[in-house]
């Protein structure tokens, strides 16, 4: 009776044992196979843009002040999430008009869009990549709202050239690649605060000038 007993104290302790082993095999298995699709997340751009000071970049397509831009920014880094820049931005006529056509109405359509701005920004990181990004601006522009001709001959007309500051707000994507910089602000605004100067044929308000800046990819350096 009693070797029946220790026989079965045994038996129970073995399966037990066994049980556990089998146990901890499957939870280890179930770890590794979990930990080989685990992702690790690095912010990486955060990661490139410390320690950087000086940053340069460059537009290479955006519409910006409601027309076609290229533009130019240099940055200073005050940490790896803010940065202080000034733009330079050449604005372009969209409609494909020739400025030396014989045609008047050509000539005076040609000039629409036609400009430059000058701008200062903070581009705040508010994650790895996204940021947003206040500013103030100069702009010297001309705008053209419309003309009426007659076989190709000029009537009339509503256009200005004008001087104006005013603020602006853009939102974006900036990845950091060491030293290689890949960006896009993709949307924004501006709002006029006060217009300096206007000549021509119409005068606006600060309303009317307010205008959507879009899609702006740019290319960088910084170091």
């Amino acid at each position: 009776m009693k070797k029946t007993g220790l026989f079965l104290t045994l038996a129970v302790v073995s399966t037990t044992s066994f049980a556990d082993v089998k146990s901890n095999e499957v939870k280890t298995e179930v770890k590794e196979t979990k930990k080989k699709y685990e992702r690790v997340v690095v912010d990486e751009s955060r990661a490139n843009r410390d320690g950087k000071q000086y940053t340069l970049n460059a537009a290479i397509t955006g519409y910006s002040f409601g027309a076609a831009s290229n533009s130019i920014e240099a940055g200073y880094h005050l940490d790896a999430d803010k940065v202080i820049s000034l733009q330079y931005s050449d604005l372009k006529n969209g409609t494909g008009d020739d400025k030396n056509s014989e045609d008047e109405v050509d000539r005076l359509w040609a000039k629409d869009g036609v400009g430059s701005a000058i701008s200062v920004n903070f581009k705040n990181f508010v994650s790895n990549s996204f940021y947003i990004k206040p500013g103030v601006y100069y702009r010297d522009q001309t705008k053209v709202e419309e003309t009426t001709s007659s076989f190709g001959e000029l009537l009339s007309s509503k256009y200005s050239e004008f001087k104006d500051m005013g603020v602006e707000f853009r939102i974006g994507n900036q990845w950091q690649f060491e030293n290689f910089t890949l960006g896009a602000d993709w949307v924004g605004i501006t709002r006029t605060l006060n217009i300096m100067e206007q000549k021509g044929t119409y005068k606006y308000s600060a309303e009317d000038l307010s205008a959507a800046n879009l899609l702006n990819f740019y290319l960088g350096y910084t170091f």
